[in-house]
């Protein structure tokens, strides 16, 4: 009876607690234990064993798993870490492709049948293989949570099969108590064979770790034509590969990534060595927890291999919670690292080039976070028309375009790829391949001033709102009925919404016509405005009419200035999307006043450029100011101002400048547009810009301004340090931190090649 007690008190201990011990203990160390009494305890805890519940040839399966990473002594705390992470990882999983399941759920009620079939297969067949990969994402969970059950129970039974062994031996020596030693030595054995049985088990279920090598990044340590050799190893498992500095501060390397089987007991080992000639220098060594790779979203490391972060490793590692080559099709980045990427990927690869010095010193751990989240929100685009990528069948493809539908007796062309031109790429409607074209034109452009490692938070939030509003707009061609689009006379018949742009619709409806109500030529679109605004604008300011209907199409096609200007506007094609977009963003609800405002604001740039700018600057406040888009022409000129005019020009200049603050709206769109200017090339503009967000005390600029303090030229640099230390005590702190960065970039570049190994 005490046996059974026992065993159901330690049923709820956990694997570390010593609880068990001191009960099995106390329980052990009766004298009046006899030695059939503590054999029938040694059999119950037999009894409990996993072989009995194990397959039989479970030790022929993992022996070879184990050969590499058995221990002398189970590691119950190590396992339990593990675990918890892999059940963490594993959740993580279950609980996107849930969601996902939820929003394709959400897809199939708002989808009609008889809208776009091809759209309605794909987006079931995408349905069914969610809820394929959540049923075995669930199993794999049930059944990771039931090894290691198994294992606490085992761990227990071996914790108190080792005391009741201490407990005997501390007894008077007996013949039942040597039998019960004997006994209870084959139970702690059997014991901790179980416990590595089922630390193979769990390591089965551990999946796999992609990692890619990004590169070293190195400050003044990378010259080039230095040659470094990396290696990783996890257990037995080993990556050697060879790079070299190039003579453009870019690195290659002869592999690009290596698959990882992880284990219970092993963590991941990265030592780099330097190759001079015939021999080889140790630059350093350190140890990476694997415990902290068991996550969805793919993990950038930058691990120190010098002492004084001289060296750094760049690594992205990538977790597949199964160990096969087949990921879910999902929005989530996973599908990356496909078969098909990784074969392609080793003739198509691009080696990554050393960061440079404001992407070493001024790019947060977070036009990292938002990076990444960046490139999730852009394959979450491209995979909301993953139909133009998939395989139909003829009957399927015919329903797009009749004649477009190959013929029975043809064999299939093969699935076109996203990088391919747009000529390949068809949708079976013209009128979606034009607005496809054009918005995943903007969408790649935005994301490409996203990636410029010099951008402030500023904006950088405004380019995610940009992009957020791009993915809304493919949503909503993703669910438009192209016959009935193919048929409509009016923008209205579509997008009902837009009736209530009535002042705009009858401008839009000259651009357009039949069967193409949705997009334009941009050159239409300025003949339309010209027309439409020939004589309120002809008579009031001659010469105005051509410069001001391009200045509202640059706003139109460059998402109110934030994209750089790409070639002639009029060359373009204009969709409805970006056209009511601009609307929205300017808060236009009647145009003709809105032109009127825009017919002004151009006329006083050209003021500001002639002789009397002290009269045309002393008219941007109070109630002109706020009717200001304002255009970055009107700000360039303004900020040139303190610049380039007389001294009474350049004090009224930054006098209104410093007055606009009172104007909330004039001030962010400023504030964006200078923040922005920052990063150009253009010196006059940098001075300039920096003078402006002075006036403006646009501290949330700080950082990118500090970042002026080391410029090469001097005028640059007086006014950036001019315009930190006006900030106050956060200006000075910026300051001094840009000056220490400095320094210590001096003391490196004059530092011996020769440093420390460190070892984490």
């Amino acid at each position: 009876m005490q046996v059974t007690t026992m065993s159901v008190r330690l049923r709820f201990l956990s694997p570390g607690d010593t609880g068990a011990v001191g009960v099995v203990g106390r329980s052990a160390s009766f004298a009046g234990f006899s030695g059939a009494q503590s054999r029938r305890i040694a059999r119950s805890i037999n009894r409990n064993s996993v072989r009995l519940r194990m397959p039989a040839k479970s030790s022929k399966m993992y022996s070879t798993l184990r050969k590499g990473s058995v221990c002398a002594d189970p590691k119950p705390q190590q396992v339990k870490k593990i675990f918890e992470a892999l059940k963490r990882g594993l959740k993580e999983h279950l609980c996107v492709q849930q969601a996902e399941l939820d929003h394709l759920s959400g897809c199939h009620k708002d989808t009609r049948r008889n809208s776009r079939l091809a759209f309605y297969y794909d987006l079931d067949k995408q349905t069914r293989c969610v809820e394929r990969h959540i049923r075995k994402m669930e199993f794999h969970i049930s059944k990771v949570e039931e090894l290691y059950e198994d294992y606490c129970i085992q761990c227990r039974l071996r914790d108190g099969a080792s005391s009741m062994q201490q407990a005997f031996t501390r007894c008077p020596p007996s013949r039942a108590a040597r039998e019960s030693l004997q006994e209870l030595g084959r139970s702690l054995l059997e014991c901790t064979e179980d416990m590595w049985l089922i630390e193979g088990a769990l390591e089965v279920h551990l999946g796999q770790f992609h990692i890619r090598m990004k590169g070293l990044v190195g400050y003044a340590r990378l010259c080039p034509g230095d040659q470094y050799e990396v290696l990783l190893r996890l257990g037995r498992q080993r990556w050697k590969l060879k790079g070299r500095i190039e003579s453009d501060d870019s690195q290659i390397w002869d592999e690009e990534e290596k698959t990882f089987i992880p284990t219970l007991h092993e963590n991941l080992d990265i030592k780099v060595m330097e190759l001079r000639g015939l021999g080889s220098l140790a630059v350093g060594a350190v140890t990476c927890d694997i415990a902290d790779f068991f996550t969805m979203w793919p993990q950038v490391i930058v691990v120190d291999i010098t002492e004084l972060g001289t060296i750094k490793l760049q690594l992205e590692v990538q977790w597949n919670p199964f160990d096969t080559e087949s990921f879910v099709v999902s929005p989530s980045p996973t599908g990356k690292f496909s078969m098909g990427s990784r074969k392609g990927s080793l003739y198509n690869w691009t080696p990554p080039s050393t960061p440079s010095f404001r992407e070493r010193y001024y790019l947060p751990c977070r036009a990292r976070q938002e990076h990444a989240s960046t490139e999730s929100l852009m394959e979450y685009i491209l995979e909301s028309f993953a139909f133009l990528n998939a395989d139909f069948t003829p009957d399927e493809l015919s329903l797009f375009g009749g004649s477009q539908g190959p013929r029975r007796d043809q064999p299939l062309p093969p699935p076109p790829s996203l990088k391919a031109s747009s000529r390949e790429l068809t949708a079976g409607a013209p009128e979606l391949d034009v607005l496809l074209t054009v918005h995943l034109r903007v969408c790649k452009a935005l994301l490409q001033k996203l990636a410029s490692p010099d951008l402030s938070r500023l904006v950088q939030e405004c380019l995610l709102e940009e992009v957020a509003q791009q993915k809304h707009v493919l949503e909503t061609l993703s669910v438009l009925d192209f016959e009935k689009v193919g048929k409509a006379t009016s923008i209205e018949e579509i997008i009902p919404q837009a009736s209530r742009r009535k002042g705009c619709l009858k401008l839009w409806r000259g651009c357009t016509g039949p069967g193409r109500v949705l997009s334009c030529p941009a050159v239409t679109l300025l003949n339309q405005l010209k027309k439409t605004f020939l004589h309120r604008v002809r008579g009031k300011y001659p010469g105005q009419l051509e410069i001001v209907c391009r200045r509202l199409l640059e706003q139109v096609v460059s998402c109110g200035g934030l994209l750089p200007g790409a070639g002639l506007p009029e060359d373009q094609t204009i969709t409805w999307f970006q056209f009511h977009s601009y609307l929205q963003r300017q808060s236009v609800s009647d145009l003709e006043k809105h032109f009127t405002q825009l017919t002004k604001e151009v006329t006083l740039i050209e003021e500001l450029h002639c002789t009397g700018q002290a009269k045309a600057v002393r008219k941007l406040q109070g109630k002109r100011l706020g009717q200001l888009q304002p255009l970055p022409q009107t700000l360039t000129a303004w900020a040139l101002l303190q610049l380039d005019g007389t001294p009474r020009v350049c004090r009224v200049a930054s006098a209104r400048l410093a007055g606009a603050v009172r104007n909330r709206s004039f001030r962010e769109k400023a504030l964006l547009f200078y923040t922005n200017a920052l990063t150009e090339n253009d010196a006059r503009l940098q001075q300039a810009a920096c003078l402006a967000l002075k006036q403006l005390k646009g501290i949330e600029s700080i950082d990118q301004i500090a970042s002026l303090c080391q410029s090469d030229l001097e005028a640059v640099r007086v006014a950036a340090r001019e315009t930190t230390l006006s900030f106050g005590e956060k200006g000075r702190l910026a300051f001094e931190r840009m000056d220490t960065l400095c320094s210590e970039q001096r003391e490196v570049f004059g530092q011996e090649a020769d440093v420390e190994i460190t070892v984490f």
